[in-house]
């Protein structure tokens, strides 16, 4: 699993770009961060943007159809680390 490790500059730029964010994806940012690998019907996801009506848009890796999903609530996205 790949986890981003951040600088002490680039961690102070994204705790700040976090603190900009309105409440709601703040919420979602703290439950499903954008640095982790998800599943998303057993299919390996990756986040590329949080919604202000509470879900996220992914990015879905298939050799076949690789695509974008919106409307993922964040229950539905389950960490990679959490099913070893």
């Amino acid at each position: 699993m790949t986890r981003l490790v951040y600088t002490p500059e680039q961690q102070k730029e994204y705790d700040e770009w976090v603190a900009s964010r309105p409440p709601v994806v703040q919420a979602l940012i703290a439950k499903c961060p954008p640095y982790l690998e998800y599943t998303l019907l057993d299919q390996l996801a990756h986040i590329l943007a949080y919604n202000e009506g509470g879900t996220i848009r992914v990015q879905v890796e298939d050799p076949l159809f690789p695509r974008e999903v919106f409307g993922v609530t964040p229950d539905n996205l389950i960490p990679l680390e959490a099913k070893r």
